[in-house]
């Protein structure tokens, strides 16, 4: 006999009208909440200057990362 185990839900900041706020985004959805292109994020990565994890074949930035990001500029 298996048990299940019993799932808390995660604690982070909720956005407004009750979704979660992202813990990571693609590159693609950071370079949307920055409003730079896409090239561009991809370009910080690959020098070092917003840092990311890769899962599996995604590249993900973590919001944290971001916000980390913008506060230094």
């Amino acid at each position: 006999m298996t048990r299940s185990r019993e799932s808390k839900p995660a604690e982070h900041q909720m956005r407004p009208g009750g979704m979660p706020e992202k813990l990571a985004y693609s590159v693609p959805g950071a370079a949307e909440a920055l409003s730079l292109s896409v090239d561009y994020v991809w370009k910080l990565v690959a020098m070092g200057e917003l840092p990311s994890v890769k899962i599996g074949k995604r590249r993900l930035i973590e919001a944290d990362k971001l916000r980390a990001f913008l506060k230094d500029r």
